[in-house]
C-alpha cells in the first residue's frame, strides 16, 4: 500500500477515530545473530528508574530509548561494545560491556546533574543572552542545511489511546506499533516504509499507519502542522514572532547546553511556546519541547505537546533519537459506547542514521508512505530485534486484555462510530483527509492505491 501525503497530526487523528471502531527486509540493522542486552536506567542517588534516557552504541549509529519504567533493550552481535547513556537531567555515563551469545542484564546508574557555568548560566530571565544565542543558532542552521544532502534511518513508533474517564489497564483502548525505514533527500524529499507492524486485536492491520512522519525540522523557517504554517523558533524572522529568555544550562551527551524559553509575542498568530535547547559553542538545536498557543485550533484535538531529543553522531552532526507527541481528543457529543474524552501518546525511537550515502534512484517517489507486503508477517524474534522502546508493564497488560477480547461482538457504539467517522473527519477540513475530484469522487481517509 502506498500513500501520497501524510503528517503526524493526520496519522494520529485517523488512528484515534478509526481504530476505536474496531519484499526484502529494509532494516538497516545487522542481520547476523544478535544477543539481547537489557536492563533499567536508575538515578544514582534515589535508585528510582530514569524514564526516556537515550542509550547509544558508540561508533555504530545504533540507539535505543528507555521506556517510562526506565527499561531499555538492545540487540547486538556478540563482542565488546561501548555504550553512552544520557538524560537531560543527569550526567552522561559511558560504560563498556562484553556481550556473549546469551542474553545479558545490565542496569546503569546516572548521577543527577547540577551545572553551574560561570558567566553563562542564569536562572532568571535574561533577554539579551537568549537573543544572542538564538542569533548564533540561526546562522548555524544555514550551515547545517548546506551540509547534508541526504540521510536514512530506522525507527520504532508506537501510539496508545486511552479513555480519560478510567485508570489503569482498563483505560487503554488501543496500542499500535510499527517499525520503519525512512529516507530524506535535500531539500524536502521524504519516504517512509513500514517494514513491520503489530497492534491490539481491536484494530485491523490496515488501520495501523503509525510512523515517525516527516520529522518536524526546526531548522526550517516554517513548520507545517495540519492547516497551519508556524514560524520556527530559529526562522530568519523569528524575532518578529518570539521573545527568548536564557533560563538554565544543562548537560547533554557531556556537553553544556543552553536552555531557552520561547514566548510567542501574539496569541492571535499560530506560534509555539516552550523550551529549545542550543548546544554551547556550536549552537546546534539539540532538544525541543513545545506546545501550541491559542491560535492553533484543531477540531476535537487540544493540549498538543511535541518534543524532540537529539544526539551527537560525531563531527557535530546532531540528529533526533526521540520524538514524542501527546494530546487529547474531545468529541463534544455523546455517542453510545464511545468515550467522550480520549488522550493519545505517540513516541518514536530513531536509530542507525546514515548520511550522504546517496538514495537509490526511484526510491523516493510521489508516495511518502509505503507498507511493505511482508509487514504483517514478521515473526516475534525479528520484531524484538528492532523494538527499541520496550512496552511498559501497563501496556503489556493492556495488550493481553484486549487480545483476550478479540472475539467479543462489537458494541453499538463501535458500529456507530465506524459509520460516523467519515463525518467527523470531514468537519476537520483537512485537505489531505477529505477531498473531491472528478476521478475519485468524494472520499474520507487517506488516499491509497
Amino acid at each position: 500500500m502506498k500513500i501520497r501525503t501524510i503528517s503526524i497530526i493526520t496519522v494520529l487523528t485517523c488512528l484515534v477515530i478509526v481504530a476505536s471502531v474496531s519484499g526484502d527486509d529494509a532494516s538497516p540493522l545487522p542481520k547476523q545473530h544478535n544477543s539481547i542486552l537489557e536492563g533499567i536506567i536508575l538515578d544514582a542517588n534515589s535508585s528510582k528508574p530514569v524514564p526516556r534516557a537515550t542509550i547509544r552504541v558508540l561508533e555504530s549509529g545504533i540507539t535505543a530509548m528507555a521506556n517510562d519504567d526506565g527499561r531499555y533493550r538492545l540487540l547486538l552481535p556478540p563482542g565488546d561494545w561501548e555504550l553512552s547513556v544520557s538524560h537531560v537531567t543527569h550526567y552522561t555515563q559511558t560504560i563498556e560491556i562484553s556481550l556473549s551469545d546469551s542474553s545479558m542484564i545490565q542496569d546503569i546508574s546516572l548521577a543527577p546533574s547540577v551545572v553551574v557555568l560561570t558567566g553563562t548560566t542564569v536562572y532568571s530571565r535574561n533577554y539579551n543572552a537568549g537573543q544572542e544565542i538564538i542569533l548564533k543558532a540561526i546562522r548555524r542552521k544555514q550551515e547545517i542545511l548546506r551540509r547534508l544532502s541526504d540521510y536514512q534511518y530506522g525507527a520504532y513508533s508506537k501510539v496508545s489511546v486511552s479513555d480519560m474517564s478510567k485508570e489503569g489497564v482498563e483505560s487503554i483502548l488501543l496500542i499500535a506499533e510499527s517499525q520503519t525505514t525512512a529516507y530524506w533527500k535535500y531539500p524536502d524529499q521524504y519516504k517512509e516504509i513500514i517494514t513491520a507492524r503489530r497492534q491490539t486485536a481491536n484494530i485491523e492491520a490496515e488501520g495501523n499507519l503509525v510512523t515517525v512522519g516527516e520529522i518536524l525540522n526546526f531548522n526550517k523557517n516554517r513548520i507545517d502542522i495540519g492547516k497551519y504554517s508556524i514560524v520556527s523558533p530559529t526562522a530568519e524572522d523569528a524575532f518578529d514572532a518570539y521573545e527568548y529568555y536564557l533560563i538554565d544550562t544543562i548537560m547533554t551527551d557531556g556537553k553544556p547546553v543552553f536552555r531557552l524559553e520561547i514566548e510567542p509575542k501574539s496569541q492571535t498568530t499560530p506560534l509555539f511556546y516552550g523550551h529549545i535547547d542550543i548546544a554551547d559553542s556550536t549552537y546546534d538545536v539539540v532538544a525541543v519541547s513545545v506546545g501550541f498557543n491559542d491560535a492553533v485550533r484543531l477540531e476535537f484535538i487540544d493540549s498538543l505537546f511535541y518534543r524532540q531529543q537529539f544526539a551527537d553522531f560525531g563531527d557535530n552532526v546532531w540528529m533526533p533519537v526521540e520524538i514524542g507527541l501527546t494530546g487529547q481528543v474531545h468529541f463534544g457529543m455523546k455517542i453510545p459506547g464511545i468515550p467522550k474524552d480520549l488522550s493519545f501518546s505517540h513516541s518514536a525511537s530513531l536509530y542507525s542514521f546514515k548520511y550522504d550515502q546517496g538514495i537509490p534512484s526511484g526510491l523516493i517517489d510521489d508516495f511518502v508512505l509505503e507498507v511493505d507486503e511482508k509487514a504483517d508477517d514478521i515473526d516475534s524474534a525479528a520484531w524484538n530485534q528492532r523494538q527499541t522502546i520496550p512496552l511498559t508493564n501497563l501496556e503489556l497488560a493492556a495488550f493481553d486484555r484486549m487480545d483476550s477480547l478479540e472475539n467479543v461482538p462489537p458494541t453499538i457504539g463501535k458500529r456507530a462510530l465506524k459509520i460516523g467517522s467519515g463525518l467527523i473527519l470531514a468537519t476537520m477540513a483537512y485537505s489531505d483527509i477529505y477531498h473531491f475530484n472528478r476521478v475519485e469522487g468524494s472520499y474520507f481517509g487517506l488516499g491509497s492505491t
